[in-house]
């Protein structure tokens, strides 16, 4: 529970202002681990959704998942990838052929695996000790104090 108490009492508890920076950088790189991990289970270079997939991401690497930017990047992705046209991409097979990509097909897909991601981390993060997770909040605490005592 990401909570924040509230300096109206009749609020009570507010989220915490934290919530939405940690929140849209979960869902940032659970969008980036679900490209990462389609691209790897489509190991043929010459599967047209691969292809199309990494050119795409590739193209937005620097705008969407590099640096300190916007939030709702992971979002903006998506969305280019659904609102863009299908497109023909070549295969080299024989004679070589044209197969049409569906992005809204590779965005399902890239959603899908997010969903799968998600439902990793999520299972990895119960199996973290709560015992853990309080001594670090009395080392926080006890750094707190410190540097209020040496202030008086």
């Amino acid at each position: 529970v990401f909570l924040g108490y509230a300096l109206e009492p009749i609020d009570g508890f507010t989220p915490s202002p934290l919530r939405q920076h940690n929140f849209d950088l979960a869902v940032l790189l659970a969008t980036q681990e679900s490209i990462h991990r389609l691209l790897n289970k489509h190991c043929n270079d010459n599967d047209p959704h691969r292809q199309y997939l990494l050119e795409f991401y590739v193209e937005r690497l620097e705008s969407h998942f590099t640096g300190t930017q916007r939030y709702g990047r992971a979002d903006d992705f998506l969305e280019e990838l659904l609102f863009g046209p299908p497109r023909q991409v070549s295969v080299v097979q024989g004679e070589g052929t044209t197969v049409v990509v569906d992005p809204v097909r590779v965005a399902e897909w890239i959603l899908q695996e997010r969903r799968e991601v998600a439902l990793e981390w999520q299972s990895a993060c119960k199996n973290i000790p709560s015992k853990d997770h309080i001594q670090i909040k009395r080392l926080q605490l006890d750094r707190l104090m410190q540097s209020y005592n040496s202030n008086t």
